[in-house]
Order: C-alpha cells, then structure tokens, then sequence
C-alpha cells in the first residue's frame, strides 16, 4: 500500500512513528513536507534534513497573519499527488493539503485521512465559513485519526447525524 503523509514540518516527537511506520513492509510511506525550512518553528529546522524515510519537500508560500502561525501553501501539491498515485494521503488537519486531497477525490476518487487534534476548545472561534468547509472535507474524508476524546467530539460534530 503506498500512503502519503503531509506535514508543514516535522515535529521531532514524530519522528520515531514516521519510521516505525516506513519500515513496515507492506507500506510504501512519503512524508510530505510544505514548509521544509521549519518557518514557526526554527527550533525544529535540525530536524527536517536526514530523516530516516522517504521525504519529498515541496515549494512553498508563506502566508502569516499577525497572530497567527504561518501557513505554507504548497502549489504543486495536487501535482505530486497525481504523480504518485498513492492508495491514500494522510492529511494533518484541516488544511491547504487536506482541501487538495478533496479536490483529487473528486477529480480521481483518491483517498484521504483527516488526521486532526481540533477540538470544540481550539475551534471555538471558527468563522461559519470555515466551519462549512471544514465539514465538507471531512463529509469526504475515508476515515479520522483523532488526538483523543475531544478532537474526536469535534469530528463527529462535522458529520451528519447518521456518522455520529
């Protein structure tokens, strides 16, 4: 099974996963980074060269808002995916990558995995359309990875009554 994982950067407390998961042998595993030079987190630019699995960093641009973490926008992302054909694209969050993947599920029935550690706490502030756009991404995702019992109560409140 070939699976993709998007990160903008790669937190070092993740690292051993990625690999555990890389040397399983009946997956093909990519790590793909949108903000390889670790923009919001330059205590962690150590880390994202030399990793022991398979990395493919894109070009990115940078968005950033006053008091906000920046946001790397990769443009070629859709590109890389629909070269690597993988059987799924795990997505961190509800982000550019994981609007991308919604996009190639439409377009190639592609499949993808919200991997998300929202909850009704952090998101509590999100604009209404925000919250509808992030509903349809996870309405089309295949399945969830959730951080715990918060993150997956606001999963579940992005779903129709029938997922809950």
């Amino acid at each position: 099974m070939k699976v993709c994982l998007t990160q903008e950067l790669v937190a070092p407390y993740r690292i051993p996963l990625f690999k555990e998961i890389a040397q399983s042998k009946d997956i093909d595993f990519t790590l793909i980074l949108f903000s390889p030079n670790a923009i919001g987190r330059p205590e962690w630019k150590q880390y994202q060269n030399n990793l022991p699995f398979q990395v493919k960093k894109l070009p990115s641009i940078i968005f950033k808002k006053k008091s906000e973490f920046p946001v790397p926008i990769a443009p070629f992302f859709l590109v890389e995916v629909v070269k690597q054909r993988p059987d799924v694209v795990v997505c961190n969050g509800f982000n550019f990558a994981t609007l991308m993947m919604l996009i190639y599920k439409l377009l190639f029935r592609g499949k993808y995995i919200i991997w998300s550690e929202a909850t009704p706490f952090t998101e509590n502030g999100c604009s209404k359309p925000r919250h509808l756009l992030r509903k349809i991404m996870a309405r089309n995702a295949h399945a969830f990875v959730d951080a715990g019992k918060h993150s997956r109560i606001y999963l579940k409140s992005l779903l129709p009554d029938e997922h809950q």
